[in-house]
């Protein structure tokens, strides 16, 4: 099974080591009691965001993310909303790397780094284990009142509504032609399958009125690490909030698909073996059209200079979406992929 689309070859343009000003490395060097001898650059998320695995003078190894001069506006902002999770949510020590802290260079444009242990990753992810951990964090006793409700939340709350989505494209007949743009067959099988997809959508704000876990918020199969020792961990926790399960769920199960390693349906039976939160299939479809909708109105845009594989991810994850939903039944057909 292989991936939904063969991946861009072009990488998104990270600082190297040696840009690191010194002041930030003797910062680093005081937070973690030793030097950083070597910087290897880190590519794992599809942000021009700084990522090393720093070599340290006393023989362990860590991993450093943040902001740099150049990175995008939001950078330092993501970079402390992260920190903030892991410093109140005393349940992130059971599914993600240690935090050992961050340093500051400045103002929004300058050095902004956050570091955690390193582990090395393995060649392929343990995808049962991943939909195990899911299930185990979803069910998990979190206090409800230290995280943001995932209508709160800047990201996560848009995917709740009955705005934008799908619906662009049926009150814009530019951005019909952009979405239907993405696919191979005429508009007329994205004509048809257009109310299907924008009534589920009118349904999303009902899910986050039901039963919340503690979520992710961001859960693609590159927010997870398999390392050399079969543990698995999430990363990236900036998005972290009280929602539905069924965000997390249905958002790593199409990375999967999308990735080529397992149709969703056959990750979302490895989290309910594991005992996850019971989501009605309905839900389901609900936040696949949601999604779907999402990166939809994401992958007809031009793809930003900085962000190579941007366009590339949220074009797979949309059509692994839509063909769940013509697999469930839910539209009558899927649009083919333009692999172009």
């Amino acid at each position: 099974m292989p991936p939904l689309l063969p991946p861009p070859l072009q990488f998104e343009d990270k600082p190297s080591f040696d840009t690191v000003p010194d002041a930030v490395l003797q910062a680093a060097a005081d937070l973690l009691k030793s030097p950083a001898i070597k910087g290897d650059i880190a590519y794992g998320g599809f942000s021009p965001a700084a990522g090393f695995i720093l070599h340290l003078e006393d023989g362990r190894k860590v991993f450093a993310k943040g902001s740099h001069p150049g990175d995008i506006s939001h950078g330092a902002q993501t970079l402390r909303q992260e920190a903030q999770v892991y410093e109140k949510v005393a349940f992130i020590s059971k599914v993600a790397p240690r935090f050992l802290g961050t340093i500051s260079d400045g103002d929004e444009d300058d050095w902004h780094l956050g570091f955690w242990d390193f582990h090395d990753p393995a060649k392929t992810p343990d995808i049962p284990a991943i939909a195990k951990l899911l299930a185990s964090m979803h069910t998990a006793d979190v206090d409800k009142g230290i995280v943001k409700d995932c209508t709160k939340t800047p990201f996560i709350s848009g995917f709740f509504t009955i705005e934008k989505k799908w619906r662009r494209a049926k009150t814009s007949p530019d951005i019909f032609n952009d979405m239907a743009g993405l696919f191979d067959n005429d508009t007329d099988t994205f004509q048809n399958m257009l109310p299907v997809l924008c009534s589920l959508q009118d349904k999303a704000p009902l899910l986050a009125q039901g039963q919340k876990s503690f979520i992710h918020g961001d859960l693609r199969l590159d927010n997870t690490l398999t390392d050399v020792t079969g543990r698995v961990f999430f990363i990236d926790w900036p998005n972290a909030c009280n929602g539905p399960a069924v965000f997390d769920l249905i958002l790593l199960a199409a990375s999967t698909e999308a990735l080529g390693l397992m149709k969703i349906e056959d990750f979302i039976a490895l989290y309910r073996a594991a005992d996850g939160v019971a989501v009605a299939p309905e839900d389901m479809y609900v936040m696949a059209a949601s999604q779907s909708g999402y990166f939809a109105d994401q992958a007809r845009r031009p793809v930003p200079e900085k962000l190579p594989r941007l366009r590339w991810m949220q074009k797979t994850m949309l059509f692994a979406l839509l063909r769940y939903l013509a697999r469930q039944g839910v539209i009558d057909s899927f649009p083919v992929t333009k692999t172009r």
